[in-house]
């Protein structure tokens, strides 16, 4: 009887067991997944577009070797100390916001246009496109896509230097005529951007290029330090700004965004629609109708075009 009852128990205790097992791994997966929606509502990931479990290519440029000497096998990549305080300034942001360390990958810009996968996912640039050729391919996309003049150009009075034009303002860089020590207090200038990734719509490109190397480093330092402002500012749509980067004797002063966060507007595709008329011979007419973004016209054969043309904004 006694030796039925310990039966009894032993059965009861490992029923109890089991269910409990069952129950805390239950408990276990919706906590583990209760943290990860948390996670993914970081506001400073959901308003970069990234998901906490993307992986995220960050992409330095791979610049020209120094003379002929050198070789790719005895000097893989020339990276600058500026684009390497960036991307660690880009990754500490990253990891801060609870994006996995296992998902930041660092790629130069020439391991990264080979892999086709990696073009596909959240990529952050560093470096303008004059040395980032992933920064030149973007840019290259703003343009053909958004309702905004967004570029690198070389300045008109002087080729050696560059300057950034955007919504309609020209900025330069005073970095360029900085003592040889760096004890004056210079600035650069930088752009800052969060745009839907050229390769695939549904993941972002973030883009930090300064005119020269200490902007982008302040474009990154700004991200780190100031995600918050970012976030307040950019709520989850696609945007443009420009950072300004104070710095004297290698030490840098203050970055702040010196532009509004200009939302990206796609550029309209145009849209025909032929209405057949009488088989009459009638010259080209056109009428501007609604703030001269739409125009009726009446073609050679007769037919009637309905075009759409959005507003584009464009800088001399």
């Amino acid at each position: 009887m006694e030796h039925q009852i310990n039966d009894g128990f032993s059965f009861i205790t490992i029923a109890i067991s089991l269910i409990t097992g069952v129950i805390g791994t239950f408990i276990a997966i919706a906590i583990q997944k209760a943290y990860k929606r948390y996670q993914e509502r970081n506001p400073f990931l959901t308003s970069m577009g990234i998901k906490h479990s993307s992986p995220t290519y960050i992409v330095i440029p791979k610049r020209a070797l120094l003379d002929n000497n050198e070789t790719n096998q005895a000097v893989r990549d020339h990276v600058t100390f500026e684009d390497m305080l960036a991307a660690n300034y880009v990754e500490r942001a990253l990891t801060l916001a609870g994006l996995e360390q296992k998902n930041i990958i660092v790629s130069s810009s020439r391991d990264f246009l080979d892999d086709a996968g990696a073009t596909k996912q959240n990529i952050v640039v560093i470096c303008s496109p004059k040395e980032n050729e992933v920064a030149e391919k973007v840019f290259s996309k703003i343009e053909e896509k958004y309702l905004i003049q967004l570029s690198f150009e070389k300045h008109p009075a002087n080729p050696k230097e560059w300057v950034i034009i955007f919504d309609g303002a020209t900025y330069e860089s005073p970095s360029y005529k900085q003592d040889a020590e760096m004890k004056e207090e210079k600035s650069d200038y930088a752009v800052i951007a969060r745009i839907r990734n050229p390769w695939n719509a549904e993941k972002s490109v973030i883009l930090l290029c300064g005119i020269r190397g200490i902007g982008t480093w302040g474009a990154a330092r700004y991200l780190r330090d100031k995600a918050s402002e970012l976030c307040n500012r950019s709520k989850r749509g696609d945007f443009i700004g420009i950072v300004k980067v104070t710095y004297e004797n290698y030490k840098m002063k203050n970055f702040e965004l010196t532009s509004h966060l200009k939302s990206c507007k796609n550029k309209g595709a145009h849209l025909d629609i032929t209405l057949r008329k009488h088989e009459q011979q009638i010259g080209w007419i056109s009428a501007a109708l609604s703030v001269s973004v739409h125009a009726i016209v009446i073609n050679d054969s007769g037919g009637w075009r309905f075009t759409y043309s959005p507003y584009r904004a464009t800088v001399k």
